[in-house]
């Protein structure tokens, strides 16, 4: 914005537009400036909407996935591996 600013004055300068024309012009790149913040403070706002509803959905997923896991299921399979293992054990030391 800065460079289209130095652009106009210059204009004005070398009496290509008019001081009125070269006021007309900051004003308007003065509003679309405005507009241009806007419209990116907008679409940050719906990404950090959206990112928010991601997580909220991720959250409420992991909860139910974890009130349906079944830890003692693991518990038992766990042990009993472990106990597979020290029966082989066993066994491998009986065969020597």
């Amino acid at each position: 914005m800065k460079e289209e600013r130095l652009l106009i004055l210059q204009m004005v300068k070398e009496g290509k537009i008019s001081i009125d024309e070269g006021m007309t012009l900051l004003d308007s790149l003065e509003k679309s400036n405005v507009s241009d913040e806007n419209d990116l403070e907008k679409r940050f706002s719906l990404f950090l909407d959206e990112i928010k509803n991601e997580s909220t959905d991720l959250y409420t997923k992991f909860t139910e996935m974890l009130k349906n896991f079944d830890f003692e299921d693991i518990r038992y399979t766990a042990q009993s591996t472990i106990d597979d293992m020290k029966d082989t054990i066993k066994d491998a030391i009986n065969r020597m």
